[in-house]
């Protein structure tokens, strides 16, 4: 809540977000600068998710092992300039959030390593032209479909599975 009195911030990477409060995360919107944010744990909740999916313009967005599920994934939709998105660690991530994340129309990198993914919900990815980087590790998204989705990729480069 403080860094509302610093308006200028254009990124905060904080390894444990745990005693964060909802409150905390609404405050994010009133950086306007702010385009990066990264959180390498805590927990996130539904509150929290669409209170961050207010920042509008985040460009780089990583919640690795923050409990992350379908349902706040889909209070993020409103985040149109993301360009980066890491969402590893975040076991209750599934194919049903997937909707989500193809609607991020900018995304070059995405990393869902440790998710419940599987060759549905990579499936689902497809619209996602722009993608440059994919990394699926410790998924249920098989080989044959991990390959198959990098040949129907114009633009990707790197996929890890």
């Amino acid at each position: 809540i403080a860094l509302k009195k610093h308006p200028r911030v254009g990124a905060i990477e904080a390894f444990d977000v745990t005693r964060c409060t909802e409150k905390g995360f609404a405050a994010l919107k009133d950086l306007p600068h702010l385009r990066k944010f990264v959180v390498g744990q805590g927990k996130l909740t539904v509150a929290a998710a669409s209170a961050l999916g207010q920042s509008k313009e985040l460009r780089h967005l990583a919640l690795v092992n923050t409990g992350l599920t379908d349902g706040e994934l889909a209070g993020m939709k409103g985040l149109t300039m993301l360009e980066y998105l890491g969402i590893s660690d975040n076991a209750k991530v599934t194919d049903k959030g997937m909707a989500t994340v193809k609607a991020f129309e900018r995304l070059q990198g995405l990393h869902m390593n440790g998710t419940s993914i599987t060759d549905k919900g990579l499936a689902e990815l497809k619209p996602l032209d722009g993608l440059r980087t994919l990394s699926v590790k410790g998924t249920k998204v098989t080989s044959d479909a991990a390959e198959k989705f990098a040949d129907d990729m114009p633009n990707l480069r790197k996929v890890a599975w």
